[in-house]
């Protein structure tokens, strides 16, 4: 199971804070079950719920205290009042918990809420923790998250600091979790009727506050309907002529055929299977994948692979975004991806899209990172690949236990994850032979009689943006030590991380250009980093050991999952000396059998093939 603050807790003999929510309702704006649900569904056990009813004469609905007959964490309280901010301050003197979070009727928050917020104020002893928002459309049932704000590129805000949380774009209070006694030492934050969008309410407590935790993860859920009053409402325009509007029909149909990209409601008729590759790369999941349905293909689809590597067969291969893709990808069934997706790409109705992602993470992924270096310099990355898994229908992971991290760093239901083993890895143990071996290091001119290590390093957030020529390339190994501390008997062979690629070093090739399964089967050992490539060599019992020379500099820029870390630290070494020291010693021990179980090649339920067979 992922690790969150029960471990932490648990650990240090120290009992999960509580949490009190605080839902106001009247009359006129009763609650949702949505909402309620919401709270009720979190991940993190500790948790009361205070559904305040507030009216001047209030009248409790049955459906509320149903609610909490059924619910013992469930308290509803009346307040005789027509304000909001009143009744919720009439709540908060009733709450139990060490901390607090308001959220409105309408309104919900993501299962992981609670958990990631107490995570985040627990480990850095916060005194509020913000996190982002984003619309949902109940009449739509569509997503969308626009934000850009400057402060989520930090995990911390302290001192001065804290007042930035005042420039965002909206000013809200139920984006946050409180600790309890900075609101009780403000009492007066209570006073301005529109509570949720108080600017008063913040500036009051924020007097009391010396840190504040940033989730850049858009928890909150705000009904986009709420949104819109009578004052944003944009007077209708007159109709245009008949004619024009003909003419602007045929206009964006004609540009959807030319692209391809057909969003009309007519469902996808050709039972097409289109794979993308990972960016059009025939290589990794993709590859591995697609050879399995050629060769076993029981439905009988037609099957398409969208790239210029004459690898794929004519009959099976298209040239990116040629007459023939764009015709592939407006009929396909299901469409299959291993990396972002262009925005170009409109997802058509009845098609089904299947991500395969490229490996289970170390390092923290998207809404689980400030991904600092990136944000700076481009805001609203992150809006760009929310809107990208929107339009996701399954994801792939390698085992079960890595689920519930796709599942809070991409905010995909988790029932949509799908822990039935990369195609790659399946690929690795059925080909880990001598014989294999022994072809490979021919075919790559590769001395069969030594012990091969393989170095693949991966890239760097604080890197990005930055010219090649000027690198920060202190975190690699140095090549040469390497081989001076191993000896003759071993040869190293280096694949630099896509993003890095660079030529050949001096005394070593660089092997960037070879399948990193081939590469895996012919090598004896493998050193990396933070790359999941080494779940990849757990999985075949391959010897791993890591060179983290960066780990404070990339802990700011991004982080690593603390509890994989604590698996895989074990392995780390200080230079190139105990690395050669500790393969030559290596043994496959309890430690290894752990992580590997933990966190490698582990298929839960049926088959991948049979699965997409039956879509």
């Amino acid at each position: 199971m992922r690790a969150t603050i029960h471990d932490t807790l648990q650990y240090n003999n120290k009992p999960l804070p509580l949490v009190s929510v605080i839902i106001p309702m009247s009359k006129n704006a009763d609650c949702s079950d949505y909402c309620i649900q919401s709270v009720i569904g979190q991940t993190y056990p500790e948790w009361e719920l205070l559904c305040v009813y507030y009216d001047e004469d209030p009248h409790i609905p049955e459906s509320l205290k149903s609610q909490e007959a059924e619910e013992p964490r469930i308290r509803v309280i009346a307040s005789e009042t027509t304000d909001c901010s009143i009744a919720c301050r009439d709540a908060f003197r009733l709450t139990n918990g060490e901390y607090v979070i308001f959220v409105k009727p309408e309104d919900a928050i993501e299962d992981v809420t609670l958990d990631l917020a107490v995570t985040s104020a627990e480990n850095n002893d916060s005194d509020i923790v913000v996190f982002d928002w984003r619309y949902y459309s109940a009449k739509k049932k569509t997503n969308k998250y626009k934000n850009g704000e400057e402060f989520f590129s930090y995990d911390v805000l302290e001192g001065a600091n804290c007042s930035r949380i005042l420039e965002a774009s909206l000013i809200f209070i139920g984006n946050k979790l409180y600790r309890k006694e900075i609101i009780g030492k403000a009492e007066d934050c209570f006073e301005d009727e529109n509570i949720f969008n108080s600017e008063r309410f913040l500036s009051r407590i924020l007097s009391n506050v010396n840190k504040i935790s940033c989730i850049a993860s858009p928890l909150y859920i705000m009904t986009e309907e709420e949104q819109q009053t009578d004052t944003d409402k944009v007077p209708k325009k007159k109709k245009k002529s008949l004619l024009g509007r003909i003419k602007r029909k045929l206009g964006r149909m004609l540009k959807s055929i030319v692209r391809g990209n057909n969003t009309n409601s007519k469902p996808a008729e050709t039972e097409i299977i289109l794979f993308m590759g990972f960016d059009n790369r025939y290589t990794g999941n993709s590859r591995y994948l697609f050879e399995e349905l050629t060769e076993n293909n029981t439905s009988k689809r037609q099957i398409f692979f969208a790239t210029n590597d004459v690898r794929v067969q004519d009959v099976y291969r298209l040239e990116p975004d040629s007459e023939e893709f764009k015709a592939a990808f407006a009929k396909a069934k299901v469409v299959i991806f291993e990396s972002w997706t262009p925005a170009r790409y409109k997802k058509k109705k009845g098609t089904t899209w299947i991500q395969l992602w490229h490996g289970t993470p170390i390092k923290k992924m998207l809404f689980d990172s400030s991904e600092k270096t990136i944000n700076l310099l481009k805001p609203h990355h992150k809006n760009r690949l929310y809107a990208d898994i929107q339009k996701w229908d399954y994801l792939l992971a390698d085992c079960p236990n890595a689920v519930s991290y796709f599942h809070t760093c991409f905010l995909i239901d988790s029932n949509r994850i799908l822990p039935f083993g990369y195609p790659r890895v399946k690929y690795l143990i059925e080909n880990n032979t001598a014989d294999i071996k022994r072809s490979l290091r021919k075919s790559l001119d590769i001395p069969e009689e030594k012990k091969v290590v393989l170095y693949m390093p991966t890239w760097r957030d604080y890197n990005y943006g930055v010219d090649q020529t000027d690198f920060d390339l202190s975190y690699l190994v140095d090549l040469n030590k390497l081989q001076e501390q191993l000896g003759d008997e071993y040869f190293v062979v280096y694949k630099d991380h896509p993003y890095l690629s660079r030529p050949d070093l001096v005394n070593f090739k660089n092997y960037s250009s070879v399948e990193t399964q081939e590469l895996l089967l012919l090598a004896d050992c493998l050193l990396t980093d933070y790359s999941s490539v080494m779940f990849d060599a757990f999985a075949i019992d391959m010897p791993v050991l890591l060179y983290c020379n960066d780990f404070e500099k990339n802990e700011d820029a991004r982080g690593v999952y603390p509890s994989i870390w604590e698996s895989v630290s074990y392995y780390c070494c200080r230079d190139e000396k105990e690395i050669a020291l500790r393969f030559n010693d290596y043994e496959i021990e309890e430690h290894y059998e752990a992580v590997k179980s933990s966190y490698s090649y582990n298929p839960s339920g049926e088959s991948f093939v049979a699965f997409i067979d039956q879509l």
